[in-house]
């Protein structure tokens, strides 16, 4: 009966032959369909060059009583911000574009459970929170970093002082 059925609308019967054939097919279609997704996965990844990350400084905390006055602090509150003075936007922000690959960003990446202070040049920028990452935009210029953690017992851990070149990206890792 399958052979009048396949008869009348026309059908071959399945032969080896022919079942090998379409096996052989469906494999060249399943290949081509896997290179078609390799080739748009590796098409998707950016064409151009990871940007180069900067050096990265290791820095151990050395725990001291906490002295009255500190010579590596000049100011310990934060700068106001002054009506009409401007500091230009670093590139990454839409600032003027330097000629070369100079960026001037320090990245402080604490691995402590302190809340940590950071200074630059003796002047308090701000906090790194716990296990946290600070980033800020100080031109292509020689710094001192220096960083403190307060304690409730009037202790206190201190970081550096550290001079660095900051024209590259920098990474300032403070360690306990």
């Amino acid at each position: 009966m399958s052979s009048i059925v396949g008869r009348t609308l026309g059908l071959r019967p399945r032969t080896p032959l022919a079942h090998g054939t379409l096996i052989t097919q469906i494999r060249r279609i399943t290949l081509v369909a896997i290179a078609t997704l390799g080739a748009s996965a590796a098409l998707s990844r950016p064409l151009h060059a990871q940007p180069k990350k900067g050096p990265v400084v290791h820095a151990k905390g050395t725990k001291s009583r906490g002295a009255a006055n500190d010579p590596n602090v000049k100011s310990d509150s934060l700068p106001g911000n002054h009506v009409g003075a401007a500091m230009a936007a670093p590139p990454s922000k839409g600032g003027p574009k330097t000629r070369g690959a100079m960026s001037g960003t320090l990245h402080v990446d604490n691995r402590t459970p302190y809340i940590i202070r950071i200074y630059v040049d003796g002047d308090y920028v701000g906090n790194v929170g716990r296990y946290g990452d600070s980033y800020g935009y100080y031109g292509c210029s020689t710094r001192t970093l220096y960083a403190r953690a307060y304690f409730d017992d009037g202790s206190v851990t201190s970081w550096g002082p550290a001079r660095r070149d900051l024209c590259d990206d920098f990474t300032w890792e403070l360690d306990p």
